[in-house]
């Protein structure tokens, strides 16, 4: 799914961080969720703006809605830069 996003959204920058073994993007997956007052993230998780979308069933339906709220917002059209972050994601580039 990202994989397509990413083809069709060229100027989003699409980030997978994988949080288990890794203390660093652990770190940023806390404190970005205590920001967006998120409590009991999961994974996958993935972050567009301030939109947080947890689970195998909200960011397939959600996901690209999300992105193109957010571009509107920066008004970019997806070429330029924009900014989607999957910071808890493990399995997201499917």
């Amino acid at each position: 799914m990202v994989r397509s996003l990413k083809e069709k959204y060229p100027g989003v920058d699409f980030q997978i961080l994988e949080i288990w073994h890794n203390p660093t993007n652990q770190a940023l997956s806390d404190s970005l969720n205590q920001k967006l007052g998120v409590k009991g993230a999961g994974v996958p998780e993935v972050i567009v703006g301030s939109v947080v979308l947890i689970g195998d069933k909200d960011i397939p339906e959600k996901l690209e809605s999300a992105i193109i709220g957010e571009l509107k917002k920066t008004g970019s059209d997806g070429q330029g830069p924009a900014k989607a972050v999957p910071p808890s994601t493990t399995s997201a580039a499917s």
